[in-house]
């Protein structure tokens, strides 16, 4: 967590005054600037669109409405105080994806509790659910966003690349992943996220990559870019602390000195995203780790960049065509 006084606190805290904010706002707000360096972003990509910020609790988000009826109404009541509870101690915050944008932001674990000890985690959990609320602009609401006939191209195209997806693929290649991450993973993450079923987290592929956007976040402070092949990829992985598979090692190792990747070699500290990307790396098999690093990560990593607004998106991992960089242009222009 980040001191008070930190300036993107700040600046996240104005933010949450205000009650709403850009994607673009928030995007430069978890970078530090925007466009991030290291990607070709389309200029016309503006993400101008704006997020609601609301209070976190269970009436705000299911917009519920006092029930009728001795029973109903008397479980309403004594449930509350329960509800009350679990929402304050729950998790930091929640973004639709499927309805309007809106964040749900729980202010008690924001920013109450945090800042007894003088820390904030506001501007990251304000960077966690926006790149929700960019998920879902870039399937729930493409039509929206890009159009009936744009929304239509990017669904065909993305059939195997949406964030759900990607995942689902990792989870139907490798039984273990299946059996080993209740066992291993979800326990201890389970304690943290008390508001998500603990089966369910890591296994939606929108929460990998968004713990997986945080640790590069995290990485961009020192990189000063963002990885723009496989090789630095990979090199940033490593430096989350994850073991890569023995031939990616191999390759790794056997890169010269002064290769664009090593610029990603620095040790990073992600924290809690990082620990959750090992946690699923651990579950797997051998032959499963191989598919994580070779296929189900750099899709992640690409799909995220395309969102972004990134020229060549899956094409710098030999992924195909960025056909949603192709729908960008039509739509909003080349920039």
């Amino acid at each position: 967590m980040a001191a008070i006084w930190n300036k993107n606190e700040k600046i996240a805290k104005h933010m949450l005054k205000n009650g709403h904010a850009s994607v673009k706002d928030i995007l430069a707000l978890s970078f530090g600037v925007w466009p991030p360096k290291g990607l070709d972003i389309n200029p016309a990509v503006t993400h101008a669109q704006q997020i609601i910020f609301k209070s976190f609790s269970r009436e705000n988000m299911s917009g519920s409405k006092k029930k009728h009826g001795f029973w109903p109404r008397f479980k309403q009541i004594l449930l509350k105080p329960l509800n009350i509870v679990s929402d304050a101690l729950g998790t930091a915050g929640m973004a639709t994806m499927k309805r309007e944008r809106v964040i749900f932001i729980n202010k008690f674990m924001c920013t109450f509790m945090p800042r007894l000890a003088a820390r904030s985690s506001l501007a990251s959990t304000l960077s966690h659910e926006a790149l929700h609320s960019l998920q879902g602009d870039n399937y729930f609401r493409a039509k929206e966003v890009y159009g009936e006939q744009g929304a239509a191209q990017i669904w065909k195209s993305q059939s195997d690349t949406t964030a759900y997806l990607i995942m689902d693929d990792l989870k139907d290649y490798d039984g273990r992943f299946n059996r080993n991450f209740l066992r291993k993973a979800f326990h201890m993450v389970s304690r943290k996220v008390s508001i998500r079923p603990g089966l369910k987290y890591l296994k939606d592929g929108d929460e990998t990559q968004a713990f997986f956007y945080q640790a590069l976040l995290a990485g961009y402070k020192k990189w000063g870019k963002l990885p723009q092949d496989t090789d630095e990829l990979w090199q940033a992985l490593i430096s989350f602390g994850l073991k890569p598979p023995a031939d990616v090692k191999s390759h790794i190792d056997d890169l010269p000195a002064d290769a664009p990747a090593r610029v990603f070699a620095k040790r990073i500290h992600a924290g809690e995203a990082a620990s959750n990307l090992k946690a699923i790396d651990r579950s797997l098999s051998d032959a499963g780790r191989t598919y994580l690093w070779t296929k189900t990560l750099p899709s992640l990593y690409a799909d995220l960049i395309e969102m972004f607004g990134d020229r060549k998106g899956r094409e710098r991992f030999g992924l195909g065509t960025n056909v949603k960089g192709q729908i960008q242009q039509q739509v909003f222009g080349k920039g």
